[in-house]
């Protein structure tokens, strides 16, 4: 019954009282808490608590950063209907946090749900956060005839090239780095783009 049983994967298969899962020292009690650490620290947009004994007496869910303070994501009560004797999930989404999560407390009003209220695990859902584009790099040459320099960008990227963009008449400039563009070609647009 200790907060380790509320690591990892659930191992609880049915509904009932197993100390394969946590649970609060005492049934009952009032206000408990059960915090957790994840070994590795993400941005997250969810938790899912399964709660493998007497579910619904979750009151609120906080995030913390590896150093910093608690910040509230969820409070209850509860309002998810639980079916009668089987395992509960209860799942918050949540925006994107600005900072990896590395602790989750989930924090329960024992009395509300009467019995021991067990949780057999708590998951952190990853923020499904777009990759930053890739920034290209540029600079103006010296010689008599200005010309743009692009010295290096990210492997896997193509450079292109565009005279207009409405509409847009990009084309493929450079596959590698270095490209240089000589200025008095005309108007240029670039960008980058990935390549299989």
């Amino acid at each position: 019954y200790s907060a380790a049983q509320a690591t990892g994967a659930p191992n609880v298969g049915s509904h009932g009282d197993n100390a394969r899962a946590w649970a609060s020292k005492a049934a009952d009690a009032g206000e408990e808490w059960l915090e957790l650490t994840f070994a590795q620290p993400e941005r997250a947009e969810g938790v899912r608590i399964i709660q493998s004994f007497n579910p619904g007496a979750i009151i609120r869910i906080q995030l913390a950063g590896e150093t910093g303070a608690f910040v509230t994501v969820w409070t209850g009560p509860d309002a998810t209907v639980y079916p009668r004797g089987e395992i509960g999930v209860l799942s918050v989404a949540f925006p994107p946090t600005a900072q990896p999560v590395a602790r989750v407390k989930v924090v329960l009003d024992t009395k509300s749900v009467s019995g021991w209220n067990e949780i057999d695990a708590v998951e952190l859902i990853a923020a499904q956060v777009p990759e930053e584009p890739p920034l290209l790099q540029y600079g103006l040459t010296s010689d008599d005839e200005p010309s743009l320099e692009f010295p290096s960008w990210p492997a896997g990227f193509a450079l292109q090239h565009a005279t207009s963009l409405s509409p847009p008449d990009w084309t493929n400039y450079a596959i590698a780095p270095p490209a240089r563009f000589e200025s008095a070609a005309g108007p240029a647009f670039f960008r980058l783009v990935s390549v299989p």
